[in-house]
């Protein structure tokens, strides 16, 4: 898991530590409350660690539900 938080930018380091803080599971709004980042931005980040197989993403009614995968916790990417 460390291999790949080194990896990571600031802003997704700061996504995944408020993920794992809140045992891997948070909306995507709660995610943009808890790190400050713009919308916009947090949708581009989200896309990329999501590609990368980190997160998954389900849609739960105007927003989605954001899940640390079991690819993160393996260190394998």
């Amino acid at each position: 898991m460390m291999a790949v938080m080194d990896a990571l930018t600031s802003r997704e380091r700061s996504i995944i530590e408020a993920l794992i803080k809140r045992g891997g599971r948070m909306t995507q709004a709660e995610i943009r409350y808890e790190t400050n980042l713009p919308r916009s931005t947090l949708a581009m980040v989200l896309i990329s660690l999501e590609k990368r197989g980190l997160i998954t993403k389900r849609e739960w009614g105007r927003t989605n539900v954001v899940e640390l995968t079991e690819q993160f916790f393996s260190g394998k990417q």
